[in-house]
């Protein structure tokens, strides 16, 4: 069973696209505890419509494939998935009668399987059948893709969602036709940008989830370098190890550079972290000081470790490497935030008594001296030293390290797409 869609009414070449075997670019959320919720007025908790049936000039196909297009969501805003979804039907093949002059200008893939392919001879029909890879590409992309290399304009959507636009991703970095479809790619990323920022959000998501990496993969294949650098930031900050790829072809080398500057930004705000809380035996810092001279450095301690081990079960014993190995910088900036409230309670409840306490206990219990000497006084102690050298605004301040956190967060560049020569860098 198959679709025909005829793109050239002279076509010389029969492209069969099969149906995919899975749902596209499956999230799972078990093996991700960052939910995403709604996003930017979309869903972008991995639970989009994958085959949404759309509308084009009152036309409904069942299948997805309408006049040449497919289950796309034109208003970019895919509906939420059914309470008890039930299993659809196995979707056909797609065949496409396309010219294979256009095919061969658009693409050398395709020109070098109609030239030297094991196909490549004239079928009964006519035509040369070339059959693409099986779940390769989806069959609605294909369509729009084909539409496009063949100058047939009226049937190319103007606007795509982020799923429709990452299946088009797929099959043009699969069969290498960028420049084919470039001018049609800067207006569907624009429109749907726009229409997020439309909906009062900020264009991008927020959270590491399913559309963000969509979003890494669109603006990589479709050469979007300042998307690329937003979306790889954010990946950057809310990750909490290497991003999934969704089944895409997602360059291993992207999400290995993704992964080792999350790894480099957790270390240094543990870092930062550390050196404020001072150290003891059980937390290492590089530069030990002490955090407060009325006593709160312990407690400060294990308030951090406990505060961490709630966020992401990791202990506050292990090096920065490790805990960069399993760990979020916002799980970092949450646990250190629980540390700079316990230390203002204390200061405010509990500091001033045992500065009190340690102040009367340290006075010389010695025969006061009408006419002393101070050249002669006795030296003060070390009690006397540290309570007269105490000052809690400086000690509060000291530990006021959600700043520094935020700071260091919004210094994340994410990654370049090329070189300063103009060279891809992935």
């Amino acid at each position: 069973m198959f679709k025909l869609y005829e793109v050239d009414p002279d076509a010389d070449t029969l492209l069969i696209v099969p149906a995919p075997p899975a749902p596209f670019a499956e999230w799972d959320d078990s093996a991700h505890h960052q939910s995403s919720g709604l996003t930017n007025g979309a869903l972008s908790n991995g639970h989009h419509h994958h085959y949404a049936s759309v509308h084009v000039n009152g036309i409904n196909d069942g299948h997805g494939l309408a006049n040449g297009l497919s289950k796309m969501s034109l208003n970019g805003s895919p509906s939420p998935p059914p309470p008890h979804p039930t299993p659809s039907p196995p979707l056909p093949d797609v065949r496409i009668k396309v010219s294979s002059k256009h095919l061969s200008l658009a693409s050398r893939h395709f020109s070098n399987k109609i030239r030297h392919g094991d196909n490549a001879r004239v079928q009964p029909d006519g035509r040369v059948h070339v059959r693409l890879d099986d779940g390769a590409v989806d069959p609605s992309a294909a369509v729009v893709v084909m539409n496009i290399i063949h100058g047939r304009g009226r049937k190319v959507p103007r606007f795509l969602d982020l799923d429709a636009l990452a299946k088009v991703a797929v099959f043009v970095d699969r069969y290498r036709c960028h420049d084919a479809v470039e001018a049609y790619t800067d207006r569907w990323v624009g429109n749907l940008l726009q229409q997020w920022l439309d909906q009062g959000g900020s264009g991008l998501p927020e959270v590491y989830c399913r559309d963000l990496v969509l979003w890494i993969y669109v603006s990589y294949v479709f050469h979007q370098p300042d998307l690329f650098k937003r979306a790889t930031a954010v990946a950057i900050s809310k990750s909490s190890g290497p991003i999934s790829n969704l089944g895409l072809p997602i360059r291993e080398k992207i999400i290995r550079s993704i992964n080792s500057q999350r790894q480099e930004l957790i270390i240094q705000a543990v870092t930062i972290i550390r050196d404020a809380l001072g150290s003891d035996n059980s937390i290492k810092s590089p530069s030990p000081t002490p955090v407060c001279t009325i006593g709160c450095d312990s407690f400060l301690r294990t308030a951090f470790a406990q505060s961490l081990a709630r966020s992401c079960s990791i202990t506050a014993e292990s090096s920065p490497k490790a805990l960069a190995a399993g760990v979020g910088f916002d799980a970092i900036a949450a646990a250190a935030r629980e540390v700079e409230e316990t230390h203002e309670r204390w200061h405010a409840n509990v500091g001033p008594l045992f500065a009190a306490a340690l102040s009367f206990s340290s006075k010389p219990r010695k025969r006061k001296l009408s006419n002393t000497n101070p050249a002669t006084a006795a030296p003060m102690t070390n009690e006397q030293e540290r309570s007269q050298q105490h000052q809690p605004d400086s000690c509060v301040s000291r530990m006021q390290l959600t700043p520094a956190l935020r700071d260091m967060e919004a210094q994340i560049g994410g990654l370049e797409l090329e070189s300063s020569l103009g060279y891809y860098l992935y």
